[in-house]
């Protein structure tokens, strides 16, 4: 779900994989295997930022919280803001 998410907005805007890497510091064979879901996302907001900010998603907006969400979906973990939430 995370890595179709960035593969599908990364290829949207014309990024190749190595472009993409080479912006957010990552490498490319590391990061192919976490679109392509054999490699669990990065969950730490540092991280996440600078992907948002490389595809363009502004930080708050619905797509950053979606961002967030598939990434800790797709590590195993509860994302925050539904621990958060009493319901």
């Amino acid at each position: 779900m995370f890595g179709e998410f960035i593969k599908e907005r990364r290829l949207n805007l014309g990024l190749t994989l190595r472009g993409f890497c080479r912006e957010i510091g990552f490498d490319a064979s590391n990061w192919s295997k976490t679109e392509r879901g054999l490699l669990p996302p990065p969950r730490d907001e540092e991280t996440l930022t600078k992907i948002a900010q490389v595809l363009g998603i502004k930080i708050g907006s619905p797509t950053w919280v979606e961002l967030k969400d598939l990434a800790f979906v797709d590590a195993g973990r509860i994302p925050k803001d539904l621990l958060s939430d009493a319901k």
